[in-house]
């Protein structure tokens, strides 16, 4: 019995210590929770606008790394406009951003290793996602309605995809799966119809054989292959240089 008291009191010293050290605050409307390695963005104030999430805040004159982002934590919140660099946040909550419709970028990404269930569902303005080099998993719908999405960083680490997980999202038109291992996909419903799946050329009949993927099999093709989309996407990046050695032939 005396052990028992002995553990419960320790127990309870230990939540009343982890209480005295936690700290709630809000910066620019939105809402952060500290731990001992850094902040986690817990929710936003619903009257703010014009909401910009960086990667690190200051509060009472500390700074601190955002390290994760709550389940909820901008869920239907039409005020957020870009997510900058979150280069030491390692986990993303479900529905952290779902139906965000003015957000337009997401910067760095390179230390979080899941998008959980509906993550960015129904971002409608979002062009933009970057580093995702350390993500080993894309739930499901994670990115569905994304329908602006014309980028999104190599999944080097990604082990699993899930149903839907870019259904919608019309302007991707290519992702590129460079990791050595063969991505296991929920269903082939995961992806827009319009979309180039580009995979290392060493795994390509692997892929084109393997669950799910065989039904989309004439969407893949091997790293490097140069399509019509490159091509446009070149010609238009280098115009302003072409016309400039137009320019320098004609004087």
């Amino acid at each position: 019995m005396k052990s028992l008291r002995r553990f419960l009191l320790c127990l309870l010293a230990l939540l009343v210590s982890s209480m005295a050290n936690a700290l709630d605050f809000e910066v620019d409307g939105i809402k952060y929770t500290t731990t001992t390695g850094g902040v986690h963005v817990s929710g936003h104030n619903r009257n703010a606008t014009n909401l910009v999430l960086n990667g690190t805040v200051t509060y009472n004159g500390t700074s601190y790394n955002v390290v994760s982002i709550r389940n909820e934590a901008f869920y239907q919140c039409t005020s957020l406009t870009s997510v900058g660099n979150l280069s030491a946040c390692t986990t993303i909550g479900q529905f952290a951003f779902y139906n965000c419709t003015s957000l337009t970028s997401v910067g760095d990404l390179s230390a979080c290793t899941s998008i959980g269930y509906q993550v960015f569902y129904g971002c409608t303005s979002l062009t933009n996602v970057g580093d995702l080099s350390a993500c080993t998993s894309i739930d499901n719908s994670a990115f569905s309605g994304c329908n602006s999405l014309t980028s999104v960083g190599d999944l080097p680490a990604c082990t699993s995809i899930g149903q839907q997980a870019f259904q919608g999202c019309t302007s991707l038109e290519k992702l590129n799966l460079t990791g050595s291992n063969v991505v296991t996909l929920g269903s082939s419903n995961a992806f827009p119809k319009n979309i180039t799946i580009f995979v290392p050329a060493s795994l390509l009949e692997a892929y084109k054989t393997a669950n799910n993927w065989k039904d989309i099999a004439n969407q893949i093709l091997p790293l490097g292959t140069k399509t019509d989309y490159d091509i446009t996407a070149y010609a238009q990046e280098n115009s302003s240089a072409v016309h400039a050695k137009i320019g320098e032939l004609h004087l």
